[in-house]
């Protein structure tokens, strides 16, 4: 038999042995993109990647509900009154009523008696702790800690119904508790704003997906109120997707209406006599597992290799430029079939998964907004329900494992968030390389059989 028809025999359904035509017909994949060939159906596999028996999934999800809730409970009972953000953003309410400057770390500590974070905000973010200034802090704290967990338990239940590539509530909800170190674990204990700004977030790109532009702009200048990197998700309007064209009137109208609600204030008005906010950031480079990024691990790397501090600095954000542009690079592929596809939900996790990736300043509860985006690709090996259900028990290892009160002082262990992201998007574009390399070769395939058909 000649080579080609050889090469013909192995795909063709009609070749293969009785019983194996299934997996033919399901392997042929010559036809679709590269990205269509990720959540090809593959042969059936022993073990964790079988599918889970439905009624085995319930059980599992009701129980993992029920001990999730009282985990939760019992965290937020211990925590209730720790919440160090949330304090901060209560005494620069009180800053604001008392007529002094918020973004003064002095005043604070004046109010506080004691040395408190300082407030990085713009002055739009003060308006709903003004607003709730008179109440009593035990009830700010209460309404705070759990009002957040409710968000926490809704997003995992929407994640898990319509953006988790069909994974189950217990893999979601594995992740979003424990995922990246415990990392909205980090937030509801500092009490941070980065539930609110990652249910906003997630809200925004519902709209998106069903082509509501206009509310999911509305809903992403509000989450950029707090820490304005957010708006950097306003770029997906420049995309086209199905039933949607790109709007970059629209783009251009939020990005002034974010200014006039963040920088406006500073320059006209009652807080135009306040420092600026931004100057009150602090260097989080040296926070360590508090803020488990590339330029935190990079500034770490060269630390420990003796550099001078004065060198360390611009050393490491020379390197992490290096690295931002090598990881765009190494997903332009991904990127590029993410255009031609024009598939809304695609594009928001590819996304969220770079925006991570690429911040200076992610910080341990920032990791929260990625938890759906891994479960949804779910790469080799992890592309069935019991693989994505192993994918979560790896991404949430970190965070289970506080359960030991054991500790170790290795980098690898304190940027493991950071690490973990990225081999998982890694996984993604090899994942991708690898279909386009199959895609070319069948491509050839079918040019070889058609030339020794004309011959």
């Amino acid at each position: 038999m000649p080579a080609h028809a050889e090469a013909r025999a192995r795909i063709e359904p009609s070749a293969r042995p009785e019983g194996m035509q299934g997996w033919a017909d399901r392997a042929d994949t010559r036809d679709m993109s590269p990205l269509d060939r990720i959540a090809t159906v593959r042969p059936e596999l022993p073990g964790l990647l079988r599918p889970v028996p439905v009624s085995l999934s319930r059980v599992a999800d009701a129980l993992v509900l029920i001990l999730l809730g009282l985990f939760l409970h019992s965290f937020a009972y211990r925590n209730l009154t720790h919440q160090g953000d949330l304090k901060t953003y209560q005494l620069a309410a009180s800053a604001v009523q008392s007529g002094l400057d918020p973004y003064l770390p002095e005043n604070l500590a004046q109010l506080a008696g004691r040395r408190v974070f300082p407030f990085v905000y713009p002055p739009v973010a003060l308006l709903p702790f003004l607003a709730v200034a008179g109440l009593p802090a035990k009830t700010v704290a209460l309404a705070w800690i759990w009002g957040k967990i409710v968000l926490l338990g809704l997003l995992a239940w929407a994640w898990a119904r319509w953006l988790s590539g069909g994974s189950s509530l217990l893999a979601v909800a594995l992740v979003a508790v424990f995922g990246w170190n415990g990392s909205s674990q980090w937030d509801l204990s500092a009490g941070n704003v980065a539930i609110v700004e990652c249910a906003l977030v997630w809200a925004a790109f519902g709209c998106f997906i069903a082509g509501r532009r206009g509310l999911f702009a509305a809903l992403i200048v509000v989450a950029a109120c707090f820490k304005l990197l957010p708006a950097t998700f306003l770029l997906l309007l420049l995309l086209s997707t199905e039933g949607s064209k790109a709007s970059p009137r629209l783009l251009g109208t939020a990005f002034l209406a974010l200014l006039m609600l963040t920088l406006l204030p500073t320059l006209v008005g009652p807080a135009s006599g306040y420092q600026k906010f931004w100057l009150a950031v602090p260097d989080a480079t040296a926070y360590a597992d508090a803020n488990p990024s590339a330029l935190g691990l990079l500034s770490h790397l060269i630390g420990s290799a003796g550099v001078s501090e004065s060198v360390a600095a611009p050393a490491s954000l020379a390197l992490w430029a290096c690295y931002a542009l090598g990881l765009v690079l190494a997903s332009f592929g991904v990127l590029r079939d993410s255009f031609a596809r024009q598939d809304a939900r695609h594009w928001v996790m590819c996304a969220v998964f770079l925006y991570v990736l690429l911040l200076p300043r992610p910080m341990a509860y920032g990791f929260v907004l990625l938890t759906p985006a891994p479960l949804y690709f779910a790469p080799r090996p992890f592309d069935r329900t019991a693989g994505r259900l192993l994918l979560a028990l790896v991404l949430a290892a970190q965070g289970l494992w506080k359960f030991t009160l054991n500790r170790s002082d290795s980098f690898l262990v304190t940027y493991a968030p950071f690490l973990l992201t990225l081999c998982v998007w890694l996984l993604v574009v090899n994942e991708h390389s690898v279909s386009r390399a199959r895609t070319s070769a069948d491509g050839a395939e079918d040019d070889a059989v058609a030339q020794a058909r004309a011959s």
